[in-house]
């Protein structure tokens, strides 16, 4: 079985390379190197449509150890994604990016407060599209 990962590290200026393990004793030997060699790293792994933004090192490494990874089974040429971020920030934004397309990508509730200003400035009966005209 080939294990094949896509890893961007911190200090990545090109495209990013595709390690290629032949085992997964090999791929988690190198996991826990390269994730216990780096201090204040948040890592985004994705797995098929699954994104974990952690910077928990043990957590990640669970992640392929653990035998609940029956749940995530390395079919061959299913590629993971490794990438490393300085901020949750920056990880969480690329991982919003990578599920744009899902409906539960974005709050779809109503904006409450938005919703109270506009009535307390244009009363029970205002027309959204007067408002944006004006």
């Amino acid at each position: 079985m080939k294990i094949k990962v896509h890893y961007a590290g911190l200090e990545l200026t090109a495209d990013i390379p595709e390690l290629v393990f032949n085992t997964k004793k090999s791929f988690i030997n190198w996991l826990t190197d390269m994730l216990y060699s780096k201090k204040d790293v948040v890592y985004l792994v994705c797995i098929q449509d699954d994104i974990f933004v952690s910077e928990n090192k043990q957590m990640i490494c669970n992640l392929f150890e653990n035998p609940l990874t029956a749940v995530y089974p390395y079919y061959e040429d299913t590629p993971i994604f490794i990438q490393e971020y300085s901020s949750y920030e920056d990880a969480y934004d690329v991982a919003l990016d990578m599920k744009e397309e899902s409906p539960l990508c974005y709050d779809s509730t109503p904006d409450l407060d938005l919703l109270n200003k506009l009535r307390d400035k244009y009363g029970d009966n205002y027309d959204i599209q007067a408002i944006k005209d004006n």
